[in-house]
């Protein structure tokens, strides 16, 4: 399932002063991704650029319950954008653009029987950096890194 890249659609607001002036006008553009996860990939359409990533959590998760993937909760998602987790951001200021990929992985709760840590691993640098690697040659557009 690997996602193509979908025509923008833009909406333009703008932010009234207190007399009802227009102050500034801003575009907003709404982002087609592809989700890309350890069972495969999906395409997630309509996210608004300047959504938060945590938005992007629930719309994750809303579309893993919609297709019974089983998706973990918001909260217990990390988000990974060209090898790095995001977080507490919008996606324009993460780097994000139409038609990029990014890696959802689960984050591991941590204790044992008795009641020691442990901790479970999450796939590897490693293994994301060749996952996003090998969806980046499938898309002909890999940089040299």
């Amino acid at each position: 399932l690997v996602m193509r890249s979908e025509e923008k659609e833009r909406a333009s607001f703008a932010m009234a002063g207190p007399s009802g002036e227009k102050v500034s006008e801003a575009v907003v553009s709404d982002l087609t991704l592809t989700l890309v996860t350890l069972a495969g990939q999906e395409k997630v359409e309509q996210v608004p650029s300047n959504a938060t990533v945590e938005a992007l959590r629930s719309l994750v998760h809303e579309l893993g319950a919609r297709k019974g993937l089983g998706y973990p909760a918001p909260e217990k998602q990390r988000i990974v954008y060209r090898g790095r987790e995001i977080k507490d951001c919008t996606l324009e200021q993460a780097g994000v653009i139409d038609g990029s990929s990014f890696v959802m992985v689960e984050k591991r709760s941590v204790v044992d029987s008795l009641s020691q840590p442990v901790i479970e691993k999450s796939p590897s640098k490693e293994v994301i950096q060749s996952m996003t690697r090998r969806l980046a040659e499938e898309k002909g557009n890999l940089t040299g890194r």
